[in-house]
Formats: structure tokens, C-alpha cells, sequence
């Protein structure tokens, strides 16, 4: 889609897709997502991009933060976000460690997948005591 060349591409962490066709089934981009709890400003950049390209009504970033039951947080937001920008025409597929995020549920078990017999995640980014009891 000619619309897409001008998604500003300084977030290193998305990739267009190059497809033989333009018509061709699939994402228009990946994005690998940061990890546990990661940058909502990044979220907040996509979905400001996208709805001024494609010229959607309504603010984005106001709407994500309500967010939908169960999730809040930065959860919320990538709810709003698979939501809005996994179809096409923004054509986004979001990734975390490898796997596939189509839902909030992918993204919290590629979290749990991720995380070694240390207790450390693999980005190092956060550690996780599961043995704390309250």
C-alpha cells in the first residue's frame, strides 16, 4: 500500500514486509515488541502514525487508555493495538522473543516462556520471584 512508505521507520524494532506482489496476503510490517511491560510510547507513536495516514476519526492514545476489561496498563494499550492495527489496512504483525502476539494472552506467554531457571527474563529486563508469597 503506497500509504505505508510513510511510516516513519526510526523504531528500529519495525521491519517492513517485502512482499512480490502488492496485492499479496499477509502483514504490511512486523514489529517486535519490547519487553515485559515495554515502551507504550512506541504504541502511542504507531497508533498516531497510522491514524493520521489512513485519516481515522477519534484520538488513539485517549481510546487506548481506557482500554478494555481485563487489561489495563500497557496491556491495554497492545489490546487497543492488536485491535486496531493487526488488520489491514495498517497490515501490522506484532512479535515478542519469536513468537506471534495475535492476543494480550500470546503476549503474557511469551513472557513466561522466556524466562529461564534464574528467574531472569532473556532481554535481562526484569527478574520475576515467583517463590514471594503475600
Amino acid at each position: 500500500m503506497e500509504s505505508n512508505t510513510k511510516i516513519e521507520k526510526s523504531k528500529k524494532k519495525m521491519k517492513k514486509v517485502k512482499k512480490e506482489y502488492t496485492n499479496a496476503s499477509g502483514p504490511n510490517w512486523i514489529l517486535d515488541l519490547d519487553g515485559p511491560d515495554g515502551n507504550v510510547f512506541v504504541l502511542w507513536g504507531l497508533l498516531k502514525q497510522f491514524w493520521e495516514i489512513f485519516d481515522w476519526e477519534g484520538d488513539p492514545v485517549e481510546e487506548s487508555k481506557i482500554g478494555r476489561p481485563p487489561y489495563e496498563g500497557y496491556e491495554g494499550v497492545l489490546d487497543y493495538c492488536l485491535h486496531h492495527l493487526t488488520p489491514l489496512p495498517a497490515g501490522i504483525e506484532f512479535r515478542m522473543y519469536g513468537y506471534e502476539i495475535e492476543r494480550v494472552s500470546d503476549y503474557q506467554s511469551a513472557i513466561q516462556n522466556s524466562i529461564n531457571k534464574s528467574g531472569k527474563c532473556l532481554d535481562n529486563s526484569t527478574k520475576i520471584d515467583y517463590n514471594y508469597v503475600l
